[in-house]
């Protein structure tokens, strides 16, 4: 938990915050105050003092280093202060202890503890703490995802999962909600706080003696949380929803009732232990800038392509890391920015350990299992497979065995799901599988995830077969679109057989034997429809049709201009204006931006840091939305 005053990224300086009187309420920007310049000059001498220390501290670490001092990064910020080396996979705790699997870590402000989580051998993510001179002590067993670990100098240990708080291995007592983002100030964790059915971010508080928690509204929708080194302040940066701009505060707490917050800046973020200026820098570095930092704190090595898929971890997380890292290869100012060298290390490592764990038919998961039972469906299949594809034609998988097995795994996964193929439907689920909708026709998205892959195996095998099929799934789909009246394509989440409904003597399905006729009130929501939008753009110049193809694109972009801007969103395609939302869980993806609109892309990078850590990684959608 190492914390690092914001500074200017330009110019070094201090960042005016307020001053706390006596009372403990703001009293004037410290700019303004009479001993600011004195107060400044104190602290950047301190500043300067303990910059030399923390890049002598690095120095003297990296001579000890094996492997070769070159194949470690060292930065602040990254992993803690704590060196990695992105060839193989390895984090090296207190010079001695070599770990692999890391997904995040922190340390404690006197640097003596650390903890950390890591993928163990069942493919589980779990907590470990390392205390100097000691060896690791595993903290968890439960299998559930573990996000966000943190301990301070008296050893409590924080972490987080989907959908609670836990210090020192006891839950928080909280109603139904999110927590993302925490920070240890003092004896109290503060974080945001999603409530259950809500948009609206909160500051919640727990004290870590008590367990005590509270919350009140946030002004912004939340990204970062810090403190300045005594630890007497809190700073909250995030998206602030009523400007479109990214703003700074200082919280004050109270001991009656909601805190003050006091603005400080916009445009302004915290990245890497910098404060920087999103608007001075320019969109093309901003964005290198932005992703270096999310992927330092996010799983910096790749490492949950080691864990099980059970929850859903290959096919909605690090497929869509493995996605970014890919398109962020291809461009030349993110890929200096994040390491040329590293970076594809870090893609070759991920796809070894994605193909190695693949299972004759593909990647099972027990997410949507009616009993717990392993599931082999195409689209938790189609999510893994499209990236590693993408990655064997990019050049990135050049053992023969391993480019062999994936290849193998996907006309395996192809020949599985032919038999559930019906002519002028689409692909069906495996009837009598463990599935709520076994024997039902799926969903447009999961269909055109897999005509992604069925494009990419083509370019691989020079086999037409896949892209045929991928050719015919889209005439189904463009059946099916609706043109509203200013000429914006949408479509619905299902295909209309779907809504149709059945009975039970069409035997359909075991676990849904018959459904009634129904009529969606809502056409597709807007981040499930990113896949079929990269879809439409993908198999458009395989289509027989062009001037069709390209009218539905243009058609396209009209619908994209009216989902939102700023990061207020409409959850749904074509929903009107009221009904937008400022919520991270609305907005447009990768499949959108890719369509390079303006209104959407221009305002990318500041709403991207308040977005979800671990279920759909939104690096992919950054890179793309900056590169077009």
């Amino acid at each position: 938990m190492k914390l690092f005053w914001p500074q200017d990224a330009n110019h070094g300086e201090v960042q005016p915050h307020p001053v706390i009187d006596d009372t403990g309420k703001p009293n004037q920007p410290m700019a303004s105050h009479p001993s600011y310049r004195r107060h400044r000059s104190l602290l950047l001498s301190s500043l300067a003092l303990a910059s030399i220390l923390v890049l002598s501290s690095c120095t003297q670490t990296l001579r000890d280093d094996q492997p070769p001092v070159t194949s470690y990064q060292v930065d602040v910020n990254v992993l803690a202060g704590i060196p990695f080396n992105p060839q193989d996979g390895t984090v090296k705790l207190f010079d001695s202890y070599i770990e692999s699997g890391v997904v995040q870590l922190t340390t404690s402000d006197d640097s003596r503890q650390i903890i950390y989580t890591k993928v163990v051998n069942t493919g589980d993510i779990e907590v470990f703490r390392m205390t100097e001179g000691e060896s690791p002590k595993r903290l968890t067993e439960s299998g559930e995802i573990k996000t966000d670990p943190l301990i301070d100098n008296a050893g409590h240990a924080i972490w987080l999962t989907n959908d609670s708080i836990y210090v020192d291995a006891t839950a928080v007592p909280t109603p139904e909600g999110t927590p993302t983002v925490p920070h240890i100030l003092g004896d109290t964790l503060f974080l945001q706080w999603i409530p259950a059915g809500s948009n609206d971010p909160y500051l919640a508080s727990v004290d870590m003696g008590t367990l005590k928690f509270s919350q009140e509204r946030s002004p912004v929708i939340i990204s970062r949380l810090s403190s300045d080194p005594d630890n007497a302040n809190l700073w909250v940066e995030g998206f602030n929803p009523e400007t479109g701009l990214m703003a700074q505060f200082a919280y004050i707490p109270s001991n009656t009732g909601d805190g003050d917050w006091v603005h400080l800046t916009d445009e302004r973020v915290t990245l890497n232990g910098q404060a920087v200026d999103l608007a001075s820098l320019g969109a093309s570095a901003a964005t290198s800038l932005i992703a270096k930092s999310w992927i330092n704190v996010n799983d910096p090595l790749g490492s949950l392509a080691e864990a099980n898929n059970n929850e859903g971890r290959l096919s909605w997380y690090v497929s869509y890391r493995l996605l970014g890292l890919l398109a962020a290869s291809q461009d030349a100012q993110m890929a200096s920015a994040l390491g040329s060298d590293n970076l594809n290390a870090t893609i070759t490592r991920m796809c070894g350990q994605l193909v190695q764990s693949a299972g004759e038919h593909g990647w099972p998961t027990t997410r949507y299992s009616t009993d717990q039972s392993e599931l082999w469906l195409l689209v938790t299949n189609a999510t893994v497979l499209y990236p590693l594809l993408k990655a064997l034609n990019m050049g990135f998988i050049t053992d023969p065995n391993l480019k062999e097995r994936l290849l193998a795994t996907m006309r395996q996964v192809f020949v599985d799901n032919e038999t559930n193929w019906v002519d002028g439907q689409g692909y069906h689920f495996q009837y009598g599988s463990h599935y709520e909708f076994d024997g039902v026709i799926m969903p447009w998205n999961q269909q055109t995830i897999f005509g992604l892959a069925l494009i990419e195996m083509t370019q691989a095998t020079g086999d037409e077969r896949y892209v045929g099929r991928a050719v015919e799934l889209v005439e189904l789909f463009s059946a099916e679109f609706v043109f509203a009246d200013d000429g914006s394509l949408l479509w619905r989440y299902w295909p209309q057989v779907f809504y149709d409904g059945w009975e039970s003597s069409d035997t359909i399905s075991v676990n849904t034997p018959s459904r009634k006729p129904t009529q969606s009130l809502y056409f597709e929501d807007v981040p499930h429809a990113s896949w079929n939008s990269l879809f439409l753009q993908e198999v458009a110049k395989h289509r027989k049709n062009q001037i069709r193809a390209q009218q539905e694109l243009d058609a396209l972009r009209l619908t994209v201009s009216n989902l939102g801007q700023n990061g207020s969103w409409a959850c749904y395609m074509g929903a009107p204006e009221s009904a937008r939302a400022n919520t991270a869980f609305c907005r447009p993806k990768f499949g959108w931006v890719a369509l390079n609109v303006e209104s959407l892309n221009s305002t990318y990078s500041k709403w991207f840091l308040t977005t979800s850590r671990f279920d759909g990684d939104p690096l992919f959608d950054l890179v793309v939305a900056s590169t077009g």
